[in-house]
């Protein structure tokens, strides 16, 4: 029973609905008939069908070159002349300005002179070294010379010395030899006569004491010849010992020179390279006073004129390349 009931509350509710529901719709029928006739809009009719729909925005945006140089001078003075100006056409390696150069020509000139004066200072002292060897030589070879000389007649009167003495020492020999038998005999016949009752001679034979005194002169003589010997043996030696000491000092001496000469070749050398070098950096100083373009380009900004002042680290021109450029916009994260 209480099932039915709930059954027909909930059928009539539905009634009720759909009934407000039919009248509203009657109203809005008759509220948009007396619209459309109010205001008519006239409207085109298309086929539906498949396309691309292109969307248009606009931005505002900045254009920049892709490639932008500023042109630093290098070197600081008055500006002499310019070439190029703003919207100028250049290309890399053009002149674009020059800056006065005196200063930097009087230092190039300075550093040539100074080239010059050391090949002329290297080329006296190599000069002068050549003179002291070539003068050493000299004189090591007259020393030699001498020396070889000195040996030379040291040996001849050593020579001759010793012969002198070998002949003296025989002939003192010889002699000695006479003498001794002279005295054997002169005995011998002292001891026969004792023998035979005979008295003594008083005096020796006859020859003896020229004998005697002919010995002691030859033996004199040999004993100077042996020291004459002796004196002739020690210059022999010392001349010998005097040409070696010159050959030792020959070379002693050749190889310092060489030796020295060498060195000085390579600090002569160094320094002409040195100077050689200040030439170079003298060039490349007076290079900075012309200004070349880096780059090829349109000029952007110009900032030195004739009479005025460059200055090294300020930029004297900017140049730009048009031939590749960039577009830079400003979107908001709405449109993104």
């Amino acid at each position: 029973m209480k099932k039915i009931r709930k059954q027909t509350a909930a059928g009539i509710a539905v009634m009720l609905m759909l009934a407000m529901m039919l009248g509203g719709c009657g109203a809005a029928a008759e509220m948009a008939e007396v619209t459309e006739e109010e205001s008519a809009v006239t409207v085109s009719v298309q086929n539906v069908g498949t396309g691309t729909i292109t969307l248009t925005n606009s931005f505002v945006g900045t254009i920049s070159p892709e490639e932008t140089v500023m042109v630093i001078p290098l070197a600081a003075g008055t500006v002499t002349e310019t070439f190029f100006e703003v919207g100028d056409t250049v290309q890399a390696g053009d002149v674009l300005f020059k800056i006065d150069d005196e200063s930097a020509k009087l230092a190039l000139e300075q550093a040539q002179l100074n080239v010059e004066s050391t090949k002329n200072q290297s080329n006296s002292t190599m000069n002068t070294l050549i003179n002291q060897q070539d003068s050493s030589d000299l004189q090591i070879e007259s020393s030699k010379l001498q020396s070889q000389s000195q040996y030379e007649q040291a040996q001849i009167a050593y020579v001759m010395a010793k012969d002198a003495y070998e002949a003296a020492d025989d002939r003192y020999d010889e002699l000695k030899k006479q003498y001794d038998n002279m005295s054997k005999q002169a005995g011998v016949a002292q001891q026969s006569s004792v023998s035979g009752g005979d008295p003594l001679p008083l005096n020796n034979p006859p020859g003896m004491d020229e004998m005697k005194t002919a010995l002691d002169s030859m033996k004199s003589a040999r004993d100077q010849a042996y020291q004459a010997y002796l004196t002739a043996r020690s210059a022999y030696h010392a001349a010998e010992k005097g040409r070696d000491i010159t050959d030792e000092t020959k070379e002693m001496t050749d190889d310092q020179l060489a030796t020295t000469i060498e060195d000085t070749e390579a600090s002569l050398a160094t320094g002409l390279s040195l100077a050689a070098l200040g030439v170079e950096q003298a060039q490349m100083a007076l290079s900075y006073y012309t200004v070349t373009a880096p780059v090829s380009g349109v000029i952007e900004s110009k900032n030195v004129d004739v009479n005025g002042m460059a200055a090294q680290g300020n930029p004297a021109y900017t140049i730009v390349n048009n031939n590749t450029m960039t577009v830079t916009f400003q979107v908001s994260g709405a449109v993104k």
